[in-house]
């Protein structure tokens, strides 16, 4: 245990930490701005990226486990050229970790270079999740088919989008 605090207070809105980074509680002095970047604590960053994975690969699977319960419904995947495949847990996976890791290395690059990384962070999450939802619906599969897959694609996303949020929030507070 650290004997010495970890912030001292030395004027009202500002803390100083034991690193000597000036951390404003309040509104900023008048003519300073704050940078768009600031730190980002990477290892917290990617930790939760490899805990997100697990989760969201885990949300994968059972999505797939739980449609090969139900008779005639299959999870989908695109194989090329506008061709799908029945997916299966492992490729789902795969692509899941992928997916994963993607939007890490997202969140990494916006918490460095943007001023706003979390609402750009849940834009682009929304799209894309919006898009692998909407993906089945653009197949001649049959209509149980795409539901059971729009809905596993939709539970990775938003697994995906909010966990990795959640950890951004607590590796880069603003």
């Amino acid at each position: 245990m650290w004997s010495e605090p970890l912030v001292e207070v030395f004027e009202p809105n500002q803390l100083i930490r034991r690193d000597g980074r000036t951390v404003i509680l309040g509104p900023a002095p008048a003519g300073h701005q704050a940078p768009p970047g600031g730190t980002v604590e990477a290892a917290t960053l990617w930790a939760g990226a490899v805990a997100t994975t697990l989760v969201a690969g885990l949300v994968s699977i059972v999505g797939v486990v739980a449609t090969q319960t139900l008779p005639n419904v299959h999870v989908i995947a695109p194989s090329g050229g506008g061709d799908y495949v029945e997916a299966t847990a492992w490729r789902l996976t795969a692509a899941t970790v992928i997916a994963t890791l993607a939007a890490a290395l997202l969140m990494h690059l916006l918490l460095l270079l943007n001023p706003r990384p979390l609402l750009f962070f849940q834009c682009v999450t929304l799209l894309m999740t919006a898009t692998v939802t909407l993906w089945p619906f653009t197949t001649d599969a049959a209509l149980s088919s795409k539901t059971a897959t729009a809905l596993v694609y939709l539970s990775v996303g938003v697994s995906i989008a909010t966990l990795t949020a959640t950890v951004a929030h607590h590796v880069h507070p603003r």
